[in-house]
């Protein structure tokens, strides 16, 4: 019974949906979800405490913003001590190579000192990239989406601690029928409705998928507005208006 209930509320929500766009016999319409285009969840590997998180869950921020600093002390004291190490392996190599010019030196030990100076290289040049971790920059205008982390805290290896989003670029996600592989191009035009503010945009498509699913027989495309936007958030879903050529409802 709660089923039946749950198909025949759907079935009313889309010919409500339907009936709203004044559905005719070459008119259909289609659900569609709003999309960011620019959206991260960010993790690190770097083992240090939250040092200072200037931003809370829905604040913005601008790209090149310190989302989150952490306490590097530690990794700075270890970089100090590979640069000093890589520094002394290149006097050695130096060394050698004098000696070498000289006949005071073997190859053998021109090529020790050569690998132990690459190897503390490598070293350094490791603890430098981990430092670049320190500070998390935004990557592009935007909100904070999720905030797993608080200050004094160490974020978990791996797991994502943050996570940002762009509402500067939307897109528009449907699946459509298959059949409408032969008219539905790249710069069709249709209208679509937003749910959570029952206004209506002029769209355009973007991109049309590859493949058909052989399933469902159904087609995913994506689309933008036409026009700038405001007042439109990521997750927005909304129902999209197509005018079927020669009135084939059905699309095939």
């Amino acid at each position: 019974m709660k089923l039946h209930h749950i198909v025949l509320s759907a079935v009313l929500q889309l010919a409500l949906s339907a009936s709203a766009y004044g559905e005719t016999a070459n008119q259909i319409v289609v659900r569609g979800i709003v999309r960011a285009v620019q959206q991260a969840m960010i993790s690190t590997e770097l083992q240090a405490r939250a040092m200072k998180i200037d931003f809370n869950e829905g604040d913005t921020f601008k790209k090149g913003e310190v989302l989150v600093e952490f306490d590097c002390r530690r990794q700075n004291a270890a970089l100090a001590s590979a640069e000093a190490q890589q520094l002394e392996t290149s006097l050695a190599y130096d060394n050698a190579q004098f000696l070498q010019k000289v006949q005071a030196a073997g190859k053998h030990e021109i090529e020790t000192a050569k690998a132990r100076l690459a190897k503390t290289t490598a070293d350094a040049d490791g603890l430098r990239a981990q430092l670049d971790d320190c500070l998390i920059e935004a990557p592009f205008d935007g909100r904070i989406l999720q905030l797993g982390l608080k200050p004094f805290e160490t974020p978990v290896a791996g797991r994502p601690f943050i996570g940002i989003i762009s509402d500067a670029r939307l897109e528009i996600d449907l699946i459509v029928a298959s059949g409408w592989a032969d008219w539905l191009k790249v710069g069709t035009q249709f209208k679509f409705r937003i749910d959570e503010t029952q206004s209506e945009f002029a769209v355009t498509v973007i991109r049309v998928g590859a493949a058909v699913d052989p399933i469902s027989q159904t087609l995913k495309i994506a689309a933008i507005f036409s026009e700038p936007t405001s007042n439109i958030l990521p997750g927005m879903s909304g129902s999209a208006s197509f005018v079927i050529p020669g009135g084939e409802s059905d699309g095939r």
